[in-house]
């Protein structure tokens, strides 16, 4: 397997489609101007983990998405958010993965349906129905678009398949070790975002609401 990058300057700064012709082995990505490349991976995100090692697909703690080829298989890490989300669908013998509904859209040439007034209401339902339960697939003028929630995708010689992200929380049986825990994952993740490596540093930001949890987020 082989990644091919190719940088569209006039792209969303951090979008990224991947074109998988499974006969050819190579995984051709056009990407936006601010996405980190490398030989043997792509990301537009932060982890919990040195940056250099590009390990983004070994952990269960990644905010945005990427790319990660290891020998012969080629892995497609989801956000790890219940809000964000991977597209992808299968035309003829190639598959296509992307951050981006409009990019999809775009590469393959498919079209949302004029016909289907559920688009709005099957994106949305994530919100009400979570992860597990929400609508997995829209239409299209062609194959359905398939969405991926948490999980990610590998491609490898039998396809593509959906996998779990490695379990790697803590057994947790004090307020201190869950406290220990947060705090040196917020540590972990401010130094992957200010990683010397990067051409793009990423500035971290908390949202806060009337909860609880949001609030002592943004302590830690």
């Amino acid at each position: 397997m082989k990644l091919r990058f190719f940088k569209q300057d006039e792209w969303p700064k951090l979008s990224w489609v991947a074109t998988c012709a499974q006969t050819e082995g190579t995984v051709d990505i056009s990407h936006g101007p601010m996405v980190e490349c490398r030989e043997d991976w792509l990301l537009e995100g932060v982890w919990d983990g040195d940056f250099e090692s590009g390990d983004f697909d070994l952990t269960d703690t990644i905010f945005g998405t990427g790319i990660r080829l290891r020998q012969d298989a080629v892995t497609f890490v989801s956000s790890a958010t219940g809000v964000d989300r991977l597209w992808y669908c299968r035309i003829d013998q190639s598959f296509f993965i992307s951050n981006t509904l409009p990019g999809l859209l775009s590469v393959t040439g498919l079209s949302l349906r004029p016909d289907y007034p559920f688009y709005t209401s099957d994106i949305e339902s994530v919100q009400k129905q979570g992860i597990f339960s929400c609508k997995k697939s829209i239409p299209s003028s062609g194959p359905d678009i398939r969405l991926l929630y948490y999980n990610n995708l590998v491609l490898g010689r039998d396809g593509l398949s959906e996998c779990k992200k490695p379990d790697r929380t803590p057994d947790i049986g004090t307020f201190r070790a869950y406290e220990d825990y947060l705090r040196r994952t917020a540590v972990n993740l401010g130094e992957n975002a200010r990683a010397g490596g990067r051409r793009f540093t990423i500035d971290m930001l908390v949202g806060l609401s009337a909860g609880y949890d949001s609030i002592a987020t943004g302590v830690i």
